[in-house]
């Protein structure tokens, strides 16, 4: 998969590269479309690149998540899997980020 095109994902979903949960949605997200691995697993493999536990990385991600889910035109174009605690959890999200990036 061409990293611009999840690059292009990340920012149009309101992950921005300015965020420190950036380049580990990047990362977890090539590598469960690269391969047909567990999220649990791309956050084990992620956090070893970058020499940090898997759950900082699941944390970052979390995070640049919920910083996402600040914006009101996120809320409304996921208001149907965020209407109880206003974001999405980081499964749900990203597993719909691999089906629109795969649809491209």
């Amino acid at each position: 998969m061409d990293d611009l095109v999840i690059k292009k994902k990340l920012i149009s979903n309101k992950i921005l590269p300015n965020m420190k949960g950036y380049k580990y949605c990047f990362e977890v997200i090539k590598l469960v479309l690269s391969k047909d691995i567990t999220l649990k697993n791309a956050y084990e493999i992620t956090g070893d690149k970058y020499g940090i536990k898997s759950n900082s990385v699941e944390k970052s991600v979390s995070n640049a998540i919920s910083k996402a889910f600040l914006s009101k035109e996120m809320q409304e174009r996921y208001e149907k899997l965020c209407y109880s605690t206003g974001k999405v959890n980081n499964k749900t999200f990203l597993t719909i980020l691999k089906e629109e990036i795969n649809r491209v």
